[in-house]
């Protein structure tokens, strides 16, 4: 079988070399930064890793309600707009797609068919009166703002790391920073 049908074998390894060839130079690298955070329990107050010794780490005790509240503040919208807005992450087009250049569009076969079904929409054919609401400039805000937060908070990741006081905190973005 394998000498009659070798042409097949090779037509399709040749296209599937070439599909998985395509899909690896399309795929956005992803680049992620984490920070490990080690909470000091008697203090209730966050201390970098590095900065503890050995001798310290013995007076370290386990408080799970005290670790979720770090991680619940950590993950909060409030601390995220504080940090787009220290961070100046609004006027970064990663982050505020309203600063990337619109994209030119060409119609498509399916556009003209698009058209086409609404027009053949009976509710088209009568008229009605527009009701238009523009949304205020806080509002408009206000929701350019939410956005911002929901796109950072897309990329966050906080959990800790096992029974230790230490908390993990990771962002992936398509670009290094």
């Amino acid at each position: 079988i394998l000498r009659t049908r070798w042409h097949i074998i090779l037509g399709a390894t040749i296209i599937a070399l070439a599909i998985g060839t395509i899909s690896v130079y399309r795929i956005t690298p992803l680049y992620t930064a984490t920070a490990l955070v080690m909470l000091d329990s008697h203090q209730n107050r966050m201390v970098a890793s590095v900065a503890l010794s050995q001798s310290d780490s013995a007076s370290y005790y386990y408080d799970p309600a005290l670790i979720e509240n770090q991680i619940q503040i950590l993950n909060s919208r409030g601390l995220a707009a504080r940090v787009i807005e220290k961070l100046k992450l609004d006027e970064d087009p990663q982050f505020n797609p309203g600063l990337l250049p619109p994209k030119p569009s060409e119609p498509g076969i399916l556009d003209g068919l698009w058209r086409f079904a609404g027009n053949l929409n009976l509710r088209n054919w009568l008229p009605s009166a527009p009701v238009i609401v523009a949304p205020t400039d806080e509002q408009q805000s206000s929701k350019k703002r939410e956005e911002l937060i929901d796109i950072f908070q897309g990329g966050l990741t906080v959990r800790s790391r096992g029974l230790s006081t230490a908390i993990e905190i990771s962002y992936v973005s398509p670009k290094p920073y």
